[in-house]
């Protein structure tokens, strides 16, 4: 058994000038980009909240 997993359900991309893209693993195995131009912390508080992003 690891110690250590990991589950595929968000994603960060880097935009520039300090600001992200979200997506969210969809059941079929890709990527799907919902939010776009968001900073770290918005991204974290978004991933929390919003239902696309729970494992």
């Amino acid at each position: 058994m690891s110690p250590f997993f990991e589950v595929k359900f968000a994603r960060m991309e880097y935009a520039g000038d300090g600001l992200f893209n979200l997506s969210y693993m969809r059941h079929t195995g890709k990527w799907f980009e919902i939010f776009q131009d968001l900073s770290v912390d918005e991204c974290l508080e978004t991933i929390r909240n919003f239902p696309h992003f729970q494992p």
